[in-house]
């Protein structure tokens, strides 16, 4: 059937630092994978999820939970563990959590997963653990201080800083933490060393978070410093916030997005696609990841992987471009890969500010980005320049308040505070300013901003800004102009230096220089005495040469020939000046070189 019975699970817990012999024992209930509908492969072990309850001197039991069911009916095993310090093991079990919470049920935790793993019941590669509460401070401690031990972890509104229970918790357990952790505040070093908050940097998976906005246990603003410290470390991780929401999600569609997004996130860091059907879950430091490709992701396997910008400013012009030479597709609504219906070809819609990287390690054929990015992701030697595309012409610049007649040039603001969403290029330039030869050691402090980067220098969070500017309105508006120019950038087509599409990436390639060809000249056609004819070819030569056909009349001549849309009047002129007729301008709807 669908339904996973429980049975109880007893397991030694003798892992250092806690390999004494007493009381080496907790329990777990073990719910195996249930769904009639569907198996495991053959000899394939199930993932397996870790449940630290809350309290965190409560305890679980075997009474129905649709939350268990939720995961056991999707192929996960589930091990409700009760470590030391749960209720109904006795005093002695229950005290074994005083004074060490984070190290005791961090231990039974973790040694629940590994007794599982070892006796066949669960994937050691796919060990998983979520909380929330108390249970999340069990789970984020475990993440932290035994990274070894799960491949991804989820934290349900968890604690980070068991600073905040000793200093504000309510007036019912005001004494609760001295039993767990110790006096407050003469043990508080012991505080800051168990609490995760303070060690982010131990960090060693990917993680979830699930955070309500007006959580008052736990502060939303502890759940960003820890998802900023996981991005910075360069670790996949997802951060969903739920406003109106405390501490404990109340609301139906709340409960169920977080359940069905931390599956989104656990398929993608697991290696599996959900059946359900679910809104993608943004996830950082995701290379071709989830949060850019909805979960219904179609068979892609024989097919040349394009990526194109999905939003921003090159978006309307990259799906003109696309329809212009002939590639049909049809994108879902909050679908980002499109399979293309005329061609062999699947359409990835990605930030722009990714798409180098992705062409350049392989993940996606061909792509169109900026020649900044390329710079800006330092991809320029793993992805091959096909063709420029003559749209997105802008410049990089450095930009300083107007105002400030002290900064005249880049130099002026060497050893300042520079914004910008450019950081390697703005370090590379101030490197070259500063005459240093690592762009990491200079002392221009550069720092990263998404977006608005114009209003940086007016809220007062810069001296100066690197960004792109097209007119330059959006900067005079901000009250900025231009104080040196690190580069001129416009979009390309690229690919990577081993297309497994060649022959394809080459026909693309064909399209596009046909569609700009077209979007460049005109044909123009016009009749001219052949005594005129060789002043006629030296007016309009063409591309490669004028088409000349005899006419009834005799001693004349029909000229047929392109020419450059902007220099089409001055033509025209010149052409009437020695003696040409009938001239006519045709537009070109596309063209082959």
């Amino acid at each position: 059937g669908y339904l996973s019975v429980p049975r109880e699970v007893v397991f030694d817990t003798r892992l250092p630092p806690f390999d004494k012999d007493d009381g080496a024992q907790a329990y777990a209930y073990y719910y195996p994978p249930a769904n009639k509908d569907f198996r495991g492969m053959e000899g394939e072990k199930p993932p397996l999820l870790v449940l630290g309850h809350g309290g965190p001197t409560s305890a679980t039991n075997t009474s129905f939970s649709l939350r268990i069911q939720f995961w056991t009916s999707r192929g996960f095993a589930v091990a409700d563990v009760n470590y030391g310090g749960s209720t109904g093991y006795g005093r002695a079990f229950r005290e074994r959590l005083y004074p060490h919470f984070g190290q005791v049920d961090v231990q039974d935790c973790c040694a629940a997963a590994l007794h599982l793993a070892d006796r066949g019941l669960a994937d050691r590669k796919r060990l998983s653990i979520m909380g929330g509460s108390a249970g999340g401070y069990t789970t984020l401690s475990c993440l932290a201080f035994r990274p070894e031990v799960f491949a991804v972890g989820a934290s349900h509104y968890g604690i980070s800083d068991l600073e905040v229970l000793a200093k504000e918790t309510h007036k019912f357990e005001s004494m609760y933490p001295e039993h767990l952790v110790g006096p407050y505040p003469a043990a508080r070093a012991t505080y800051i060393e168990r609490s995760p908050v303070h060690s982010p940097g131990a960090l060693a998976c990917p993680v979830i978070f699930f955070q309500g906005l007006d959580d008052k246990v736990v502060p939303p603003n502890q759940t960003s410093l820890m998802v900023d410290a996981l991005r910075r470390k360069g670790l996949r991780v997802a951060h969903v916030e739920f406003e109106g929401e405390q501490h404990g999600f109340r609301k139906f569609k709340n409960i169920v997005r977080a359940m069905e997004a931390q599956l989104f996130f656990f398929g993608r860091i697991l290696g599996f696609v959900p059946c359900d059907t679910i809104d993608p879950v943004p996830i950082y430091n995701d290379k071709m990841s989830s949060s850019y490709i909805n979960s219904a992701v179609p068979d892609t396997s024989d097919r040349m992987l394009f990526a194109v910008p999905k939003k921003g400013r090159l978006y309307d012009h990259c799906v003109g471009l696309l329809s212009n030479i002939g590639i049909e597709f049809n994108r879902k609504p909050r679908h980002d890969i499109a399979l293309v219906t005329n061609m062999p070809i699947a359409l990835v819609f990605l930030p722009a500010a990714d798409i180098a990287a992705y062409v350049a390690k392989g993940s996606v054929d061909l792509g169109i980005t900026g020649l900044d990015i390329i710079r800006e992701s330092q991809t320029e030697d793993d992805v091959a320049e096909l063709i420029r595309l003559g749209f997105g012409k802008c410049k990089l610049q450095i930009q300083a308040p107007a105002e400030n007649h002290a900064v005249k040039e880049a130099k002026d603001l060497v050893g300042k505070r520079i914004v910008t969403s450019f950081i390697n290029l703005t370090r590379q330039r101030f490197a070259e300013l500063e005459g240093v030869d690592d762009p990491m050691k200079i002392k221009t402090q550069v720092r990263f901003v998404s977006g608005s980067v114009e209003a940086a220098c007016g809220l007062g969070l810069a001296d100066g800004i690197v960004d792109l500017v097209e007119s330059g309105d959006t900067m005079r508006a901000a009250g900025l102009h231009s104080i040196d120019t690190l580069m001129d950038t416009e979009s390309v087509l690229i690919t990577n230096q081993h297309a497994r599409f060649p022959q394809l990436a080459e026909t693309i390639k064909q399209r596009v220089e046909g569609i700009l060809t077209a979007r460049k000249y005109v044909l123009c056609q016009y009749n001219i005495a052949r005594t005129s004819l060789d002043a006629a070819c030296m007016v309009t030569p063409g591309r490669q040469a004028p088409t000349i056909t005899s006419l009834e009349q005799e001693g004349w001549v029909a000229i047929s020939v392109m020419v450059e849309k902007r220099m089409l009047a001055e033509k025209m002129d010149a052409l009437k000046e020695i003696g040409a007729a009938d001239i006519l301008v045709l537009q070109i709807a596309n063209a082959r070189a």
